[in-house]
């Protein structure tokens, strides 16, 4: 009987020990830990007010992890599979799943509020950990792997990043990496490459995702106390093992590979001498700037660093009755006129444009004083990038080489040969498969054709050239066409703008008054707003009161005027005469004041209301 039972007791043991291993094998673990932090905002940053201070308290708020599945109709609705809450800044939740699945993992605290990440959950796998960063002031809540992120499902397309920052001359402790891309599935439908914000652990993280086809990433590392920010790119394919690290050189981070395409596109380049010792000319540079910058900062005149201060040429010898100004201030007008209003031919109809008169363009770029020597060291850094990958995409074998390049920014809006990217795109479109045209070569190709037409156009429309007709409805739904508004009025501005545009909106009070000053004597504002709705249109110009012919596009920057008129940047302005001619473009707020004076009179003393012409006169 004793031997019976022994067996009994052996068998049920078994069974048991079976039961426990199939079950490890179907189990997942999550750990998470709350961690609270007096972050600092970075320099420069207004602080926020107390009632934008950060309120909601997630230290014990309750985690869920969730999945998507279909039901029995085909609907995809939300499964739950383990919850739990935070004790003590601790919570470890354990779950079972077949196979390797897509899951959230979510925070909540109160009604409304959650916090997200996106995770895969792999049946006996590694223990998924992540941490709750609870900022006071900056910058936003959020969860984040601690160490790694491994999303991938099928091994069979796993790629690796991996990345050591221990050389980087910064506090990483709160630093997280994330990298982002854009792929594809094996339905050719576009899906997000996202490893999720990862807290380095040892100034090292790692990162395991999928890919289809070959594709680029970008890789982002931020600190907050310091805070700073840098990132790299690498391209991904299916094996692909990418290091990325910080050579020592003014916290930039690069990216190399054993071996595949990002080898060709990449390091080809940012591991050759020249970019190595230029990146450490860089590092030196800025290094000594920062040393410098809090007893002499640098002074620049716009909020981009660049002195935009430039005085305009003289260039013929015709003169108009609105450009009239004073000897003195015609001299100081000949430094500068922006090229293309200098090469440009006057219109038909324009030939009484006086183009020595011109004012300078608020938003002239054409020349960059001032700037310290770490920001050309940066161009000639970007040169190197670009010059390499331009000749990759436009001489590569392998068609997918040169789109890659292309998809690396080889040729972009701002190269000064861009219209050579799209030669680039249609030998692609005719040398790829079509499926891999229509999902990444045609979009592209033309989304950089139309900026090229838009600015063609902001080249083409200078002063002394003509102003294109446009007409559109305003608030109360009256069609107002600008040729209209010319046969009526001396002097019109066409001003670009939208409810969202402080800048813009900046201006309005100086324009009222000139419209109160110079309206009955023969000028006009004629406002197109580029605001995406209706709504947003109404509501702002209700908010502004603008007195003026107020006309809306409501396209954006899509639509036909804008795309005619080369509006790439607002406010944007031009000022016409009579004739529709453009006689300034872009005008300061001050120049305008002095060109409607010296055409008008001095009607009124705007900054005072009072009078400026002599009663006894």
């Amino acid at each position: 009987m004793k031997k019976v039972l022994v067996f009994v007791t052996s068998v049920c043991a078994a069974l048991s020990g079976i039961a426990e291993s199939l079950e490890s094998k179907k189990t997942f673990k999550i750990a998470g830990e709350y961690i609270a932090i007096e972050s600092k905002l970075p320099e420069g940053t207004k602080a926020p007010s107390p009632n934008e201070l950060e309120t909601v308290d997630y230290s014990s708020g309750e985690v869920l992890v969730t999945y998507q599945s279909a039901n029995e109709n085909g609907e995809t609705e939300t499964v739950e599979l383990v919850s739990g809450m935070f004790v003590d800044g601790k919570v470890s939740l354990v779950g079972e799943i077949d196979e390797p699945t897509e899951i959230l993992i979510a925070v909540k605290a109160g009604q409304n509020q959650e916090l997200t990440l996106q995770a895969v959950a792999t049946p006996g796998g590694e223990e998924i950990s992540f941490a709750l960063l609870d900022f006071k002031s900056f910058p936003p809540d959020r969860l984040a792997f601690v160490g790694s992120s491994k999303r991938v499902k099928d091994p069979s397309k796993k790629f690796t990043i991996s990345g050591n920052f221990s050389s980087i001359d910064k506090d990483l402790s709160l630093a997280n990496v994330r990298v982002t891309g854009w792929g594809f599935d094996e339905n050719g439908e576009q899906k997000q490459i996202g490893s999720g914000d990862m807290l380095l652990v040892d100034s090292k993280f790692l990162f395991e995702g999928e890919i289809d086809e070959p594709d680029v990433v970008n890789i982002y590392i931020q600190g907050h106390d310091p805070y700073f920010r840098t990132q790299t790119q690498a391209v991904v394919e299916t094996g692909s093992v990418i290091s990325v690290y910080s050579p020592g050189s003014a916290n930039r981070i690069v990216a190399t590979a054993e071996s595949g395409r990002h080898t060709e596109l990449i390091e080809s380049w940012q591991q050759s001498e020249e970019y190595l010792v230029t990146m450490q000319e860089y590092a030196n540079a800025l290094r000594e700037h920062e040393s410098q910058r809090l007893d002499q900062p640098l002074l620049v005149d716009d909020e981009n660093g660049i002195n935009s201060n430039v005085e305009v040429a003289s260039v013929g010898d015709e003169e108009s009755p609105l450009n009239e100004i004073d000897e003195e201030d015609t001299e100081s007008t000949t430094e500068g006129l922006t090229e293309a209003a200098a090469k440009t031919s006057l219109a038909e109809g324009c030939e009484h444009v006086a183009i020595k008169n011109v004012k300078a363009e608020v938003r002239d770029l054409s020349v960059r004083a001032n700037l310290p020597r770490h920001y050309h060291l940066s161009q000639k850094l970007a040169e190197i990038q670009s010059e390499a990958l331009q000749d990759i995409a436009i001489n590569a074998e392998d068609p997918f080489d040169s789109l890659l390049a292309m998809e690396l920014g080889a040729i972009d809006f701002r190269s000064e040969n861009n219209k050579e990217g799209l030669a680039v795109y249609d030998r692609l479109a005719a040398s790829l498969d079509p499926d891999i045209v229509a999902r990444r070569v045609t979009a592209s190709r033309d989304s950089l054709a139309s900026y090229i037409e838009v600015n063609d156009n902001d080249k083409r429309l200078v002063p002394g050239q003509k102003a294109p007709n446009f007409q559109h409805p305003t608030l109360d739904g009256k069609e107002v066409a600008l040729n209209d508004v010319l046969a009526e009025k001396e002097v019109v501005l066409v001003d670009f703008w939208a409810s969202w545009c402080a800048p813009c909106i900046a201006k309005f009070p100086r324009m009222k008054e000139f419209y109160s000053a110079f309206g009955e004597s023969g000028f006009e504002i004629v406002s197109n707003s580029i605001d995406s709705t209706h709504e947003a249109w109404e509501l702002a110009s209700e908010e502004h009161e603008l007195p003026w012919t107020s006309v809306g596009e409501i396209e954006g920057w899509h639509g036909t005027t804008a795309r005619a008129y080369g509006v790439q940047h607002i406010p944007k302005s031009f000022l016409l005469d009579s004739s529709g001619c453009i006689i300034q473009k872009d005008i300061a707020i001050e120049d305008l004041e002095q060109v409607l004076t010296n055409h008008f009179g001095d009607v009124l003393e705007l900054n005072t209301g009072e009078s400026s012409v002599d009663p006894d006169s």
